[in-house]
């Protein structure tokens, strides 16, 4: 949520806000705003996909600051959308826009699209480093002003909303915090202290300075001037009566024409006693025939605000000081799935405790609805996210096959069998449903969400892996470590379209060799500091936290294919060569301009590669982890992807080039042509794009173009090439049906929203 445009008044009126030394206190973090606020603020970069292992080092050292200013962090998730379908056309306007956005950066314009594993990277880091966490079923807003209001902490965010919300402590505002440590001097004992330089926003200073308006009318006031439940035109014959302030030099009030209404409704109500009095006096301006309707606006947007603490659901108190756990898996009532019927209380504590996407999987059982995050890729291709969507299918099937069960008697609508997913496109958000996979030819029929508990850990491993179509014994070959993103890569070299080439294979091998081999030397330098990089102890915690968990049992033996024991094996001196050859490829990023835009058969590959990697992530997930969570910082880095795999594009012997960097005969080089040999054994040649064709093709049509020789071919291969994908985009959502025929959208369910 959001109050349109109340974030810019603030910042236009500095008055409004506090000097704040923080530190020796708890502190609430709204943690969907922080973790996307933080991409950009510790300027990591995103303009060939997501940048994971800078990300989570950059994340660390920030609560590092905290500690030590004797913070101690409390990090709150919103869980999935309601189910009112409230947000519904605020999260499409988002989505649209984020298309239009990622068409900019591959074109070298300025644009910011937050790559799609950055979530899942910012709550494994949390875990790393010891930060407590948790998951809200809904919005979690009113849940977070509750646990700050007893605490009596400040809480942390840039949400607009919570300069509505009556927080005790106020809202420390993320876009004026200086992570950085500074020191003050206590003023009775002398004694110096560190503290986190930032601006503090209360509603107590904010009502003084505009003379005196009741604090329980904010609400309305949000609603008034507009948030994600109210589009502010509804009140336009309230508008058309109301006097607009002038601007006053009294009260310090920096006004332009887009502050003014916000201005003119803080002075109408002034002249109100409370809430109830306003909300009388503004249904006043309205007629009788849209008085109800109106009403009922002002009250759903009003009781978003207001009596925070009357939200049943699970005590987020109790959860932090007492056995988290346990908290988790009370008043599992609240959350419900799409046909009304009651989750299972595994599943709805293993969603607010973190072990699953409580936003991606609770959305997919709960509304069954997905809006898919589009990524920087080559809009003239279908969405990344087409190519793994049958991983998407199994796990529909085992979220909502006991939905489709329990409704087999009646008459099901098609949107109750399957999931309503909106995916780009080209430049257009469309509208499909997804159909469900109920059963796998080799497992048979696939369980519900009831069942998976009491699956084998061979069963569970059985359906994931059929589900990406490979076998266990392949998966086998690697450390527990590396499993899930090898099986992630054999499905995308299988289901890439266009087929990506050996160049983007072979950079994701040097990629996560390099990666490992970065950590193992910042680790020694570090004196082998789990807090910072985890080493070959952090891993065996990680296992056992995972044990305790119920996720999957990893004492099995280490896999022959294992980047952690090459490091191991290697000497210093090779890890150091090795490191210096490739660190360029991982430092530099490529300049991204008009003339030099993003080659985008590079970056779509790679995206494809994250799409299906995080549907398996997910559905690994759902069937409680029978395969390691995947450590993404030790996996990918995309603009070193980027980077390598343009460059091997311009060696003769590529293979022959990678060895020389890995140290041929190195233990790390002969793991690179292990890997190599394990992966192109599993698949078929057909399946890589000819990369030695497309150079030549290019080069051919530079010559020709250069002897004036083109042919009408060639035109039409550069209008392809050459498609503008900067432009606005039709922020129209394309219907998935056959407008011609008015009976035809009848199959479309819409009634969620």
């Amino acid at each position: 949520m959001g109050v349109h445009g109340f974030t810019s008044y603030i910042d236009s009126n500095p008055h409004f806000l506090q000097d704040y030394r923080f530190h020796d206190s708890k502190l609430v973090i709204d943690g969907n705003n922080f973790y996307y606020f933080l991409y950009y603020y510790c300027h990591v970069r995103y303009q060939f996909g997501g940048d994971y292992d800078q990300y989570s080092k950059k994340v660390k050292e920030i609560f590092q600051t905290l500690k030590s200013c004797n913070i101690e962090p409390f990090v709150v998730f919103d869980g999935g959308y309601e189910t009112d379908g409230r947000k519904l056309k605020t999260t499409l306007y988002r989505a649209k826009e984020r298309i239009h956005l990622a068409g900019l950066i591959s074109n070298g314009k300025r644009g910011k699209v937050l790559p799609i594993l950055a979530y899942e990277t910012f709550k494994t880091t949390l875990d790393l480093v010891g930060i407590p966490h948790v998951t809200c079923d809904f919005e979690a807003d009113r849940q977070l002003v509750t646990l700050a209001n007893f605490w009596n902490c400040p809480v942390l965010s840039n949400d607009s909303d919570f300069f509505i919300f009556n927080l005790k402590a106020g809202l420390i505002i993320l876009d004026y915090v200086d992570f950085r440590i500074t020191y003050g001097e206590d003023e009775d004992t002398h004694k110096t202290f560190p503290y986190v330089s930032s601006q503090l926003f209360h509603i107590e200073h904010f009502v003084k300075s505009v003379n005196g308006v009741d604090k329980s009318c904010m609400p309305l006031f949000a609603t008034l001037v507009g948030n994600d439940f109210v589009d502010a035109t509804v009140f336009e014959p309230f508008f058309s009566q109301l006097k607009y302030c002038q601007k006053s030099k009294k009260n310090k009030l920096i006004m332009s024409k887009k502050f003014s209404k916000m201005v003119a409704i803080l002075h109408w109500l002034k002249h109100n006693h409370n809430i109830t009095d306003a909300v009388e006096s503004l249904l006043a301006y309205f007629s009788s025939a849209s008085k109800e309707r109106v009403q009922k606006i002002i009250t759903r947007s009003i009781d978003s605000y207001i009596d925070p603490e009357t939200f049943e659901s699970f005590d987020l108190q109790k959860y932090f000081e007492g056995d988290s756990r346990a908290e988790a898996a009370l008043y599992t009532d609240t959350c419900k799935a799409y046909n009304g019927t009651s989750l299972p209380t595994w599943f709805v504590q293993s969603l607010r405790c973190g072990d699953c996407c409580g936003f991606y999987i609770q959305n997919s059982i709960v509304l069954h609805r997905i809006v898919q995050q589009t990524q920087v890729e080559d809009l003239r291709q279908p969405s990344t996210y087409v190519r793994s969507e049958r991983i998407r299918k199994v796990m529909y099937g085992i979220l909502l096959k006991e939905d489709v069960s329990s409704l087999e008697e009646q008459s099901l609508t098609v949107k109750a069998q399957a999931v309503e997913e909106y995916v780009r496109e080209r430049k257009h958000l469309k509208k499909t449903l997804v159909d469900p996979v109920m059963e796998l030819p080799e497992y048979g029929k696939l369980p519900g969400v009831s069942d998976i508990p009491h699956c084998s850990l061979t069963r569970k491993r059985q359906i994931l892996t059929e589900s990406l179509s490979l076998s266990v014994d392949f998966v086998n070959l690697f450390s527990h470590d590396l499993q899930l993103i090898m099986a992630s890569v054999i499905f995308w070299l299988n289901n890439a379209e266009p087929k990506v080439t050996r160049h983007h294979l072979d950079a994701v091998f040097v990629c996560i060799i390099f990666l490992h081999v970065k950590a193992r030397l910042e680790s020694s330098r570090s004196g082998g500091c789990l807090s910072l990089l985890p080493t070959s102890q952090g891993n065996q915690d990680e296992t056992h936290e995972s044990k305790k968990n119920g996720h999957c049992d990893v004492s099995e033996p280490v896999s022959q294919l294992s980047v952690s024991e090459s490091c191991d094996v290697a000497t210093e001196k090779e890890l150091v060569m090795v490191c210096n050859n490739l660190s360029k490829h991982h430092r530099e990023m490529q300049k991204v301009t008009n003339t030099n835009p993003i080659e985008p058969q590079i970056t779509h590959g790679f995206s494809q590669l994250q799409a299906c990697l995080l549907d398996t992530i997910h559905l690994n997930q759902v069937l409680q982890y029978p395969f390691s969570k995947p450590c993404l910082t030790k996996l990918l880095n995309c603009t070193f992807l980027y980077n390598f795999c343009r460059d091997l594009h311009t060696r003769v012997d590529a293979n022959h080039c990678i060895q020389g960097m890995l140290i041929k005969g190195s233990p790390l080089a002969d793991l690179f042509t292990k890997m190599q040999t394990a992966i192109l054994g599993a698949i078929s040649a057909e399946f890589f794009q000819d990369s030695a064709s497309k150079r030549k093709k290019t080069a051919r049509k530079r010559e020709k173009k250069k002897a004036g020789t083109v042919t009408a071919s060639d035109l039409v291969d550069d209008a392809d090439d050459n498609v503008n994908t900067d432009s606005d985009p039709m922020y129209d959502v394309i219907a998935d049906c056959d407008l011609n025929n008015k009976f035809s959208a009848l199959l479309l369910d819409n009634d969620v929203y």
